[in-house]
């Protein structure tokens, strides 16, 4: 690939000793820390190689429920929780979570299709109404990581 500095392409200005040259990235490449190996070579064939990083991020969100749960993930309701139902909630859906349980826990799990590459999320936004319940906490573990959103004695760690 040749750099080039004549303000066509993807340089913007010619003759400014900015160089520039444009590449596609191959399809499917997941998100994430790249690196690209490139060498320059000058007039008089002396090379300089360097690594040029670069981060690949996630075209959009990652949406879990759209019109009820999204194609491939599953979701699984176990010790009192009863399998989720899409609902309207305030004009949006909703994933609704029956619970029968007399106890204090249940649990519900939604799991993906494939692994999913956390690289380039920085938000988990879902909204909870409690109903008639009432426990002292609530928890979300997210690969063996446990977060306590809400607990008794600290109160709420979101908002």
């Amino acid at each position: 690939m040749t750099l080039h500095d004549d303000g066509d392409g993807a340089d913007a200005v010619a003759g400014d000793g900015v160089f520039a040259a444009r590449f596609l990235l191959p399809m499917g490449l997941s998100s994430g820390a790249y690196r690209i190996r490139v060498e320059l070579t000058d007039t008089g064939g002396l090379i300089y190689p360097f690594d040029l990083p670069f981060d690949l991020f996630p075209a959009g969100d990652l949406q879990i429920v759209d019109d009820g749960l999204t194609s491939g993930w599953v979701a699984e309701g176990s010790r009192g929780a009863d399998m989720p139902v899409p609902v309207d909630f305030a004009g949006e859906t909703a994933l609704a979570v029956p619970v029968n349980s007399t106890g204090s826990f249940w649990k519900l799990d939604l799991k993906p299709p494939q692994p999913v590459n956390p690289f380039g999320y920085t938000h988990l936004s879902f909204a909870i109404h409690p109903g008639t319940l009432e426990g002292r906490a609530f928890n979300m573990v997210i690969a063996n990581a446990r977060v306590n959103l809400v607990d008794k004695d600290t109160g709420p760690l979101v908002d």
